[in-house]
């Protein structure tokens, strides 16, 4: 498990790099107001992204590769081009309708913007699933091209909104090259109707965690605090994006050990994960929270009041990096019925903070209250997959 770590360690340390560079550079030519708008739309993309894919990506974990290549097959020749469909013929009515309305071409950005982040995430994993160290080379040339988007295309100086959409382009410009060979592959067809539990659970656990992640820039952007929207966005992109690759690295660890396996009664003991490799990564995890207090202080004269709300999201922050470490074992534990209730526990959160803020008028305590609330359900389910893993392996 620690050599798969590590490859995944090595080349998620050049992504996360210029990961880091890619927000800075937004804040030196775009307003912190643009960027929550930006915020927006990127909460948008990743919410649609999972209604249209169903998450089938974290079903090829589940299943053989023979199975995985045929849903992949099925998602690119039925789903794609069934969706691309329907959102012509929805753009065409809505214009007709409203034909001035700024909103419609707004759809319309976000729809393929998540069709093309839902395509990058299905080959990802699809590759992750086959074992191909191509989805490592798929993440660092991406992140190179949205490197390159945003020098570009930053300093030229175009409409946010536009720069969005070159951005999101970059996850479908990637996986074109890999689709074709896969979709030149013959496959044998399977029974979708059989898989609709786990699809069902997942799809809904997709949909409450990504509207619970993105929900605080709706909230606060529409609320009138687009500044702490802004500042809200950049911080999970800027901490969140370096302490996400980590845990992904993690999950997707545990997830090819499911794999190799290729036994449903397999587990693996949290008592060896923790001490042989989480503490390990989690100083490397620390040194970033050292790095990160640092740089938000030192940000802080020139944006005030992001030191303060990265502060306030930093609890939050580090048990999410632990949450999402571990979230690979939902699938080894065939925890799903577990997950969904914490992902709609989550979202029930962000909606309550989001009516509190709204009826006392004050956008910092709404933030606050996520933020702790979040942490209190993050360590209640620690404390139970912990022990839920233990009565398994007895």
């Amino acid at each position: 498990m620690i050599k798969i770590i590590k490859k995944l360690m090595g080349a998620n340390i050049l992504v996360q790099i210029i990961g880091i560079l890619i927000y800075p550079l937004l804040m030196l030519n775009y307003s912190v107001s643009e960027l929550s708008k930006y915020g927006v739309l990127y909460g948008g993309m990743t919410i649609l992204s999972v209604m249209i894919t169903f998450k089938i990506e974290n079903l090829f974990f589940n299943i053989k590769i023979k199975e995985a290549l045929f849903f992949l097959n099925f998602y690119f020749k039925r789903v794609f081009v069934s969706v691309v469909i329907l959102i012509a013929l929805i753009y065409f009515f809505l214009r007709i309708f409203f034909e001035r309305n700024a909103n419609v071409d707004l759809f319309l950005l976000i729809s393929f913007s998540a069709i093309f982040l839902g395509s990058f995430n299905i080959v990802y994993n699809f590759l992750v699933r086959a074992r191909s160290l191509k989805y490592n080379l798929l993440k660092v040339i991406r992140v190179f091209l949205e490197l390159f988007c945003v020098l570009v295309f930053s300093f030229i100086k175009i409409d946010i909104a536009t720069l969005f959409f070159f951005v999101s382009l970059t996850y479908f410009i990637v996986v074109i090259y890999p689709v074709v060979g896969l979709l030149k592959k013959k496959t044998v067809s399977f029974c979708v109707k059989k898989r609709f539990e786990f699809l069902f659970y997942d799809l809904l656990s997709g949909l409450f965690n990504n509207i619970y992640l993105y929900s605080p820039n709706y909230f606060l952007y529409y609320g009138g605090a687009k500044e702490l929207s802004g500042y809200y966005f950049l911080i999970n992109r800027i901490f969140g994006v370096p302490s996400l690759m980590i845990a992904q690295s993690l999950s997707t660890a545990l997830k090819q050990i499911l794999v190799s396996k290729n036994s449903t009664r397999y587990r693996i003991d949290l008592d060896y994960f923790n001490e042989k490799i989480f503490h390990k990564i989690y100083l490397i995890y620390f040194a970033l929270c050292c790095i990160s207090i640092f740089a938000f202080y030192v940000a802080n004269f020139y944006y005030p009041g992001v030191f303060w709300v990265f502060i306030v999201l930093l609890p939050m922050l580090v048990l999410r990096f632990k949450f999402l470490s571990f979230s690979g074992l939902f699938y080894i534990l065939r925890a799903y019925n577990f997950n969904l209730k914490i992902q709609f526990v989550l979202f029930f959160i962000s909606f309550l903070s989001a009516i509190i803020g709204y009826l006392i008028n004050n956008s910092w305590i709404s933030l606050i209250i996520y933020s702790l609330f979040t942490v209190l359900v993050y360590e209640y389910s620690f404390r139970y997959i912990y022990k839920y893993e233990k009565k398994v392996i007895e």
